[in-house]
């Protein structure tokens, strides 16, 4: 009961500050047969790296914060908020996380900030800044949606 009344309350609040920006969208985009496009990507790089398959995948998703689908979801978000950005770049940055035993959680401010950095010839300037803390709050919205379902 306390789920629903947090998920009307949010809902609510980002329909009346119109904080609801790309997540039809977003959600449209993931609701096809690779929802976990992107661990499954992470955890070829591994493997192609010489990792055997299952510890690959087992890996990936203990690196992971969020449910494979979510992932994908905040990962379809970043790169249609950051077109500087690539799918593989994405995928080599959860790799790398992951083989070094660090969490990633895509909705994570420090997270985009530091995928950005690794990935994009560009330097941060106040616009990018404002939109990787768009795109961290779009992200932590589908995070909170995807924990009360």
């Amino acid at each position: 009961m306390n789920n629903k009344i947090l998920f009307i309350t949010v809902f609510i609040s980002n329909i009346a500050f119109g904080a609801v920006l790309s997540l039809p969208n977003t959600i449209k985009l993931t609701n096809t047969k690779n929802t976990n496009r992107i661990v499954q990507k992470s955890a070829q790089k591994l493997y192609n790296r010489g990792l055997e398959r299952n510890i690959a995948t087992s890996k990936i998703e203990a690196s992971l914060q969020n449910t494979p689908h979510i992932t994908q979801m905040m990962a379809q978000n970043i790169l249609a908020s950051l077109p500087s950005l690539k799918e593989d770049d994405i995928v080599s940055f959860i790799a790398h996380a992951s083989l070094h035993k660090q969490t990633v959680d895509l909705s994570a401010y420090e997270d985009i900030i530091a995928l950005v950095q690794q990935h994009s010839p560009m330097l941060l300037d106040k616009e990018l800044v404002q939109k990787i803390e768009k795109v961290s709050n779009e992200n932590e919205r589908l995070k909170i949606i995807g924990n009360l379902a």
